[in-house]
């Protein structure tokens, strides 16, 4: 996930300014996002389901992190605009 992130920033990097609002960059953006955020949710949810009732109260450290997740699938587009600026930049090309 670090990884994927790292790469997707080292090519915006290298784009002229105001050149990132679309194409293949926007279609890594959003892919690099929908991983972060389905990977994360994978890992809280398990870790809410291993630390059990002390995992769900709402002081918790695993339910900030669990409930944070949230807003990396639905800010800034949902996990399905995210698949829609995917798939046509995939079509496109």
């Amino acid at each position: 996930m670090r990884t994927f992130t790292y790469r997707v920033l080292a090519a915006a990097n290298d784009l002229e300014k105001g050149a990132g609002g679309r194409g293949h960059i926007h279609a890594l953006t959003a892919a690099s996002a929908m991983y972060a955020a389905d990977t994360m949710g994978r890992v809280l949810s398990k870790r809410v389901q291993i630390h059990g009732g002390s995992g769900y109260i709402w002081e918790s450290e695993i339910n900030r992190l669990f409930r944070a997740t949230k807003l990396l699938e639905i800010g800034a587009g949902t996990t399905e605009v995210r698949q829609l600026i995917i798939s046509g930049e995939l079509l496109r090309t």
